[in-house]
């Protein structure tokens, strides 16, 4: 299912991440555009709420060793980012 949508989901990584990065740096996804990105989908309602999609964002994040001096665990780069809409698809589908 990855394989065979793989543009839109690029398309929906370029569109919704960079906004936090610098000029010189990678693009990334931070919490705020995932849960933007999250949110406009309209699949936020009684059964799967706003307050779930952060939670789904860490459990995506490769482990970092060290959080407290380097910020890598707040920037989802697009493996994680396929991984998070995974989790989100299968919570929303669950929810039904």
């Amino acid at each position: 299912m990855l394989r065979r949508n793989m543009q839109p989901l690029k398309d929906f990584y370029k569109k919704y991440s960079g906004r936090e990065a610098l000029p010189n740096e990678d693009k990334y996804m931070s919490l705020p555009e995932f849960i933007d990105l999250i949110t406009a989908s309209n699949v936020v309602d009684d059964n799967f709420g706003a307050r779930e999609i952060g939670t789904l964002f860490n459990l995506s994040m490769i482990t970092q060793v060290d959080e407290l001096n380097k910020e890598r665990h707040c920037r989802m780069t697009f493996l994680e980012f396929l991984e998070a809409f995974c989790r989100v698809a299968d919570r929303v589908i669950t929810s039904l």
